[in-house]
């Protein structure tokens, strides 16, 4: 199967180039549909990741939140709308060389570790050709079915949601009104929110997002109460027993010695941002409160259906379609997604920037 990819071949640049994919067993052609740009591919375009890593990398496809139909498949049928499940873990991408979980690695051999870390993970948009293709060839079982009344920009949302979801599971709630904190108000922090909401019945009295931007906390008022920390101090009776760190970049390191500040003794703190830095942090408190480091990346194809599903509910598709900006992009060429990336570098907007993939 011959098909034509876009891949960043240097910052700031993409070429159109050809693919030919030979048949495998177990894998389907999928027809990429829609996707969202995310903050790790724009760290690829604008030449933000360290230069070994842009070296290792590139050339390459990039996009890894999106979904597609089925071209051909042994497994479902043509036209079938999938999430193409980014995350692939070794024994399915390579099984003559990793022939079962267990004999892949430490992770995908303990189910409670997670495949999305996995250390032998093929993962795309990430040294891995994305979805910046006419067509992609993918392993069945990371092709998960979209239910019917789950529209396309919802189920785009998946990826993001799964890895929210990968985090709220962990939840260690040891007091009945315990209270929540997410650190973030960007789409990151707001996604985790209301997975939280939804998944773990998490009410607003008990779930708090700490941010930086008035504007940008509006959008969590209706189930979550606020704190603007640049406007007025977290109170000193209020602390926290799970706490998510959805900052990253710069302002990680504020973020993280903050958290550990208003931590309860035995806290639990999932790690969601991502930093090209190294993050000092107040390690005397860690140990003086005990408090349990956690790191949340990526997720892996179990969580998915289970992600789907709550995306059926209205109420939970209302709050998802916030983190949508209204200009979606249509890509056609190298051209064309080249605006778009240079948009989403230009126009620091809130949101979720998609792109409709109609490369032919």
């Amino acid at each position: 199967m011959r098909s034509k990819i876009i891949r960043l071949v240097k910052p700031y640049k993409f070429e159109e180039q050809t693919q030919v994919y030979r048949k495998k067993k177990g894998w389907s052609y999928v027809k990429p549909t829609l996707g969202s740009i995310c903050a790790a591919d724009m760290r690829y375009y604008t030449g933000k990741r360290r230069p070994e890593a842009l070296k290792q990398k590139l050339p390459m496809a990039l996009l890894h939140e999106g979904i597609g139909r089925i071209v051909e498949s042994e497994t479902l049928k043509k036209d079938t709308r999938v999430v193409i499940v980014p995350n692939i873990p070794g024994y399915i991408h390579s099984p003559e060389k990793f022939p079962s979980p267990e004999k892949c690695c430490r992770a995908c051999r303990h189910g409670e570790i997670g495949e999305n870390h996995c250390e032998n993970i093929h993962f795309l948009s990430s040294g891995y050709d994305g979805l910046t293709q006419s067509i992609i060839q993918h392993p069945d079982p990371c092709l998960i079915q979209i239910p019917d009344d789950v529209p396309d920009e919802i189920a785009v949302l998946s990826e993001l949601s799964t890895v929210a979801y990968t985090g709220a599971k962990k939840l260690k709630l040891l007091d009945k009104n315990e209270k929540i904190a997410v650190f973030g108000d960007g789409p990151v922090g707001y996604i985790v929110a209301v997975v939280l909401s939804f998944t773990k019945s998490i009410k607003r009295h008990n779930l708090y997002v700490v941010g930086t931007d008035d504007e940008k906390l509006k959008k969590f008022g209706d189930f979550a109460h606020t704190i603007n920390i640049r406007k007025r101090a977290i109170p000193s009776n209020l602390r926290f027993g799970n706490l998510f760190e959805c900052v990253g970049g710069i302002y990680s390191e504020e973020a993280i010695n903050t958290i550990i500040e208003v931590a309860e003794p035995g806290a639990w703190i999932y790690l969601l941002g991502v930093s090209e830095l190294f993050v000092p942090m107040n390690t005397r408190d860690i140990l003086e409160k005990g408090l349990r480091l956690i790191g949340i990346s990526r997720s892996s194809r179990f969580e998915y259906p289970i992600i789907l599903e709550y995306m059926r509910e209205p109420e939970m598709q209302r709050l998802l379609k916030r983190v949508i900006i209204n200009r979606f992009f249509r890509i056609r060429s190298a051209k064309e997604l080249t605006e778009a990336f240079d948009f989403a570098a230009a126009h620091r907007v809130w949101g979720k920037i998609y792109v409709r993939l109609e490369i032919s």
